[in-house]
Parts: structure tokens; sequence; C-alpha cells
């Protein structure tokens, strides 16, 4: 029995639903890569999921193109990230519900070398896996639009309210550990 009525329990419900999505999205990114057959160059292409602020309410789930010659590969990770254009769209999702993604950050759980700060307004980020691991890379476009690595990486949403502010943070580790959290007030 669920109570819709109730401005409240409807909000918790909307962002709940929206970063189940989100943490889905990537969980199934990682499964891709690790179900994938060799493709005619015997190679293992990687998967990905992407998030961008300019579209605050899509998920992309992509293959990393093994044909442009330059590919995510364990030795090459420069590469390990979305490309519109190159890479293939395996799936878009869209949230269900009114949550928007409010901010891009990195770093915010791990202690990074002085070198590597945490980081919130990135423009967008990709969290990509490839075989046999499956090797997580978490690459992001900064503010000044510059390509940076990240040791985490969180999506943080939003869901307009009117009652209290509703966010929920959720975010992938280096070790490919996905996690959500209530924001607790913090704001991103």
């Amino acid at each position: 029995l669920m109570f819709v009525d109730y401005p409240d329990l409807s909000e918790k419900y909307a962002i709940d639903r929206a970063a189940r999505l989100v943490s889905l999205s990537i969980r199934d990114a990682q499964v891709k890569a690790m179900a994938i057959k060799e493709d005619s160059q015997n190679q293992f292409p990687a998967y990905g999921a992407h998030f961008n602020k300019g579209n605050k309410k899509l998920i992309l789930i992509f293959s990393d193109s093994v044909t442009s010659g330059n590919t995510c590969k364990g030795t090459a990770p420069e590469n390990c990230r979305y490309e519109s254009g190159i890479d293939s769209i395996v799936e878009s999702r869209a949230f269900p519900t009114t949550a928007t993604i409010s901010n891009l950050c990195g770093n915010l759980k791990s202690n990074p070398p002085s070198g590597n700060k945490k980081e919130c307004n990135l423009q967008s980020i990709t969290a990509t896996f490839l075989r046999p691991t499956p090797t997580t890379f978490l690459k992001a476009i900064d503010s000044k639009g510059n390509n940076r690595d990240f040791q985490d990486i969180e999506i943080v949403l939003d869901l307009p309210s009117k009652t209290r502010k509703q966010q929920k943070i959720i975010g992938i580790t280096e070790s490919g550990q996905i996690f959500i959290e209530d924001s607790r007030g913090v704001n991103y």
C-alpha cells in the first residue's frame, strides 16, 4: 500500500526511483563489459555510462568504438570515455520522475593526491568498464573543457519539492563499487 497523496512520501519515492535508475544503469554497463564476445579483431570493446549536465534527465549506455583506432585499452586508457558521434549508444534512459542531475562531481569520497582535488560543476562524467577485470575508468570534462581522471565520481540528483529539498548522491569508485546516499543537507 502506497500513500502517493502525501507530498513527502511521494517525493521521497520519486528521488529514490531516479537514484536506482542511475545506479542500475552504471551496473548494466559493468555487466555488458563482462558479458561481451570478442569482435572480429579479437578485442573486447569497453562499455560505459555517460552523464552530461547539458541533458539533466538522460543517461547514455555506450559501447566504445573499435573502428576508430582510439579504443579503450588498459595500456592506453586516454580514450576510455564517451565520444559523441564515434561511440555507439547501446541505450538511452530518461528519468521517469521530475528528478534531474543537479551536479557532477569527482573525488568526493577518495583522498586523492594533492594534484587531483575534490571538484564539482563538471560538464560531463563517464564510467567505462573494460574486460577482463573489469577495469574501471572514471573520466570527466571539467568546467574549462579539460579531460580529467578521477578516483571516484558522483552524480547529484535533485527533486523539486514543496516541503524540503530532496537530494541523492550516486557514485562509483575506481574499484567499481556503486553507492547511493542522501546528501543530508550538504549542497554540491
